[in-house]
């Protein structure tokens, strides 16, 4: 549990440092138990067909902003769940 809030806490300063330094419109992820890191992680849960919907794992949804770039900032919604994790989360 420490774990996860402070992950969420992490999430958030990023989500306020990438808002306050960069023009553009802002990224929106979703990261879901039930995901899949090939998809997309714009929606918030799995499409109908299946082929898209949100990340399964925090890293990914870092190395998805890594590839996006600085825009309007951006904010990740972690689903309800438990996200385990083989090594620290680098926000660098």
């Amino acid at each position: 549990m420490l774990r996860v809030c402070a992950l969420a806490s992490a999430l958030l300063v990023l989500t306020a440092s990438l808002a306050m330094c960069s023009p553009g419109e802002p990224v929106v992820l979703y990261v879901s138990p039930e995901g899949s890191d090939a998809w997309s992680g714009t929606l918030s849960a799995p499409s109908a067909d299946g082929k898209d919907g949100p990340l399964a794992s925090v890293t990914a949804a870092r190395d998805a902003l890594r590839r996006i770039g600085p825009r309007g900032g951006a904010t990740v919604y972690l689903r309800g769940g438990t996200y385990r994790m083989q090594e620290p989360l680098r926000l660098t």
